[in-house]
């Protein structure tokens, strides 16, 4: 099955972009009938020095337990921003997960365990949502990290994790 997902808005006040920055975004995703999947996504913003972010990823269930997955990302600006790396237009991100297991909020006594490897140019950080317990510390990092996930009741759920041979 094949999905095509698009969408305009514009940001209010807050601390993802300024008011007013104006987007626009698609997602395009296959998806098959073990769980796997893969995508490709774009998004445009008007109105503030970002200029656009692409990326694609893909989610490979190789069993009922195995999922892997891996994300890449660009981050793009208008004009040049001051870097680790001197003066940018872009930014990468790598993302890879290894996960055994299945940890579902609504399944009580659900579990995985996983290890995920990091590694975000400075400057793709952009302030918002990225999905990552490592929130806030997603710009010029990278790291190897693991974790367990245990869901003890429905929508309760114990999380552990650890990074470790991290450069900043």
């Amino acid at each position: 099955h094949f999905a095509v997902t698009g969408g305009y808005g514009k940001f209010k006040a807050g601390d993802i972009a300024d008011e007013g920055i104006k987007t626009g975004y698609g997602l395009l995703e296959g998806s098959f009938g073990n769980g796997t999947a893969i995508g490709a996504y774009y998004n445009s913003f008007q109105g503030d020095n970002l200029d656009n972010l692409w990326g694609a990823y893909a989610s490979l269930n190789f069993s009922k337990d195995w999922n892997l997955l891996a994300n890449y990302e660009r981050v793009s600006y208008e004009k040049a921003i001051s870097t680790e790396r001197g003066n940018e237009d872009s930014a990468n991100v790598w993302i890879g997960r290894l996960t055994y297991g299945n940890a579902v909020m609504a399944t009580p006594k659900s579990w995985d365990v996983w290890v995920e490897y990091l590694n975000a140019e400075d400057g793709a950080f952009m302030g918002g949502s990225t999905n990552s317990w490592r929130f806030g510390q997603m710009d010029n990092i990278e790291s190897w990290g693991a974790g367990i996930d245990y869901t003890f009741a429905k929508n309760a759920q114990f999380q552990v994790m650890q990074s470790f041979a991290t450069k900043l």
